[in-house]
């Protein structure tokens, strides 16, 4: 699906498209926090990878099960080139807009649910795309909070 991914500082606007992840893709994150060649071949789980600008190197992966009503995001990650810089990509609204899409595809309106490591800067960080604290190490998107991503990140004409 063809998204739109800011910068961290919001000066610059690119065109991204979120696929589901290949094993290339995996194995360019050797340096990354989260086991992701574990996850790839976990049963049940789904990984999709963010490029930007026909970039062949991933920018974030997510992974997700559907589950009964909704999407569980298990594992987000940026990779490391797009921390701690202003002009790095801010990767999470694209992701939870994929999620959403899918979501709103298998009929579940919406919703998305969160895994989350319980920690202050990680619960303002989803609060500010619109997720709530549904319990200690979950939060989630409503109808209304998965609509408002849609409308600001995915790439009109992509639904």
């Amino acid at each position: 699906m063809k998204v739109i991914v800011g910068t961290k500082d919001d000066q610059e606007v690119y065109d991204g498209c979120v696929l589901p992840a290949t094993e290339p893709d995996v194995m360019e994150t050797r340096d990354w926090i989260f086991d992701w060649h574990e996850e790839y071949i976990y049963p049940n789980r789904n990984i999709l990878s963010l490029k930007v600008n026909e970039d062949p190197n991933v920018q974030a992966l997510m992974s997700y099960v559907v589950d009964e009503g909704f999407i569980l995001i298990e594992l987000l990650e940026s990779a490391p080139s797009n921390h701690h810089q202003q002009s790095a990509l801010k990767v999470t609204p694209t992701l939870l807009t994929a999620a959403a899409v899918i979501s709103f595809d298998h009929g579940f309106y919406g919703y998305t649910a969160i895994h989350i490591k319980h920690h202050p800067s990680v619960i303002s960080h989803y609060q500010r795309y619109g997720a709530e604290i549904i319990r200690p190490n979950r939060m989630a998107l409503s109808t209304i909070a998965s609509t408002r991503l849609v409308q600001l990140y995915l790439k009109k004409g992509e639904r």
